[in-house]
């Protein structure tokens, strides 16, 4: 296992999210490939988006950073306290028309 090392496995499959999950790493799918978006879900994905120009980096961010304890003095420790919030999917961003196309 894997887990709490700030790794997160990006993919486009149901199997890309499986490996993560038998890994215990965080997963990013990206719809684009044969799996849709609901199956990426159903599947167990953290993230899903439509494509990867629509990951923001602040979203990729905080699923490799979701597993840290913040807190210097141990407030964060199991044992010293509560543990920090989990990681939350970030709700859905309406699709909006590329601002960067060049004509």
């Amino acid at each position: 296992m894997l887990g709490g090392t700030g790794i997160v496995l990006i993919g486009d499959t149901t199997s890309d999210v499986g490996a993560a999950r038998a890994a215990g790493v965080r997963c990013v799918g990206v719809a684009t490939g044969a799996a849709r978006a609901h199956e990426l879900e159903r599947a167990g994905a953290d993230l899903v988006v439509p494509t990867m120009e629509e990951l923001r980096v602040r979203d990729l961010a905080e699923l490799v950073h979701a597993d840290e304890v913040a807190y210097p003095d141990g407030a964060g420790d199991p044992g010293n306290g509560p543990a920090p919030a989990p990681y939350v999917r970030p709700p859905a961003r309406p699709r909006a028309a590329p601002s960067n196309l060049r004509g």
